[in-house]
């Protein structure tokens, strides 16, 4: 007997859940620091931002770097670590079990979109480089001014776009502040870690799993 959605939309987080770019944002600064003779950012303060309104994050470790030499050019300091995220991020490909949801919810009828904490221009360029924006109905982003993760502010935005009610929408997320603002919008929530956030909790989370792929989408979009 043929299986109906429950659900009305899946909506997914970008960074770090349809590719990493979390690692390469976090390697660009170690790269940085190493170099320049900086002692190394921990990783468990890298691991608090993650999720977070994507401009606050490179700001405030730029100018912590940047207050350890007075003397350095900010613009070429800015441009080199933009490079070295650039030359990573362009080394990644789409995460496991990403496509076949997606594919499996257009299946179904059911519009899929981005919620993301980075600016809708980040998130839209990369997926036209990976040939994958014509699966995405809408893509909504954080610009400057508005309320990041993990408010659910994105989440709503996004649901509202694609005309749902975001308690029948399933998001899938990467960092505990994702987690926290799908929850906080109504959604169910899969949490898939990536290689930044694999010792993170995720209590609000509905489902952690290790990988997508090893999840069925029809067990989370279907009855």
């Amino acid at each position: 007997m043929a299986r109906h959605p429950t659900h009305q939309a899946l909506i997914l987080d970008f960074d770090g859940t349809i590719i990493d770019t979390e690692w390469p944002g976090y390697a660009a600064f170690q790269r940085l620091h190493d170099e320049l003779g900086l002692p190394p950012i921990p990783l468990v303060r890298w691991q608090s931002t993650i999720g977070l309104a994507d401009d606050a994050v490179p700001i405030d470790f730029f100018a912590e770097l940047m207050s350890q030499l007075p003397d350095a050019d900010p613009a070429e300091i800015t441009n080199k670590r933009r490079r070295y995220r650039d030359e990573y991020v362009g080394a990644e490909q789409v995460r496991p079990g990403i496509i076949e949801w997606v594919n499996h919810a257009r299946d179904l009828g059911l519009p899929v979109g981005v919620a993301s904490s980075s600016s809708p221009g980040w998130v839209v360029g990369h997926l036209e480089r990976l040939s994958l924006l014509h699966l995405f109905d809408h893509i909504e982003g954080t610009s400057a001014g508005q309320v990041g993760k993990p408010a659910p502010d994105v989440y709503l935005r996004c649901a509202a776009a694609l005309g749902v009610d975001p308690r029948r929408a399933v998001a899938v997320e990467d960092s505990e502040h994702g987690v926290t603002a799908a929850t906080a919008a109504g959604m169910s929530c899969v949490a898939v870690p990536n290689r930044l956030t694999a010792g993170s909790t995720f209590a609000d989370a509905t489902l952690l799993a290790l990988s997508l792929a090893d999840v069925d989408p029809a067990a989370w979009l279907c009855a």
